[in-house]
């Protein structure tokens, strides 16, 4: 067991892994935890973030999820946060819970120094 642990990139020191982790979307960084005892909370101290609507069939699994995600990601410094929500449906309700849920989000970020943001809501784009 101890020299299938020595080989690829379990070999490679956390640091290393986290810098990788966080240049790929945030399901497949967060698909990562199932590998081992230790890559389990690796993918939540990435600095980079990608939250994209394409990765999710519909708009409640994705902001539940998104949801999820923010709450466990424990970095104190990220460099770019990426944020593509739907536009949501044109009802008063759906409307007012979807920026309360993106500006909760963005505060949360905003908490613990976030360098760029970039929001996409739709086909509109917030730098």
């Amino acid at each position: 067991m101890e020299a299938l642990e020595n080989k690829g990139l379990s070999s490679l020191p956390d640091d290393i892994l986290v810098e990788i982790l966080s240049y790929l979307p945030i399901n497949y960084a967060a698909s990562t935890s199932v590998l081992s005892c230790r890559w389990q909370f690796l993918w939540t101290q990435i600095h980079n973030v990608d939250l994209n609507r394409h990765l999710f069939p519909r708009p409640d699994i994705m902001y539940k999820t998104f949801n999820h995600i923010s709450q466990q990601l424990t970095c104190s410094k990220f460099d770019v946060i990426y944020l593509d929500a739907p536009y949501p449906p044109m009802l008063t309700d759906s409307v007012a819970k979807c920026f309360s849920a993106i500006n909760s989000w963005i505060h949360q970020f905003c908490q613990r120094q976030v360098h760029d943001i970039l929001v996409a809501i739709g086909t509109f784009t917030f730098n």
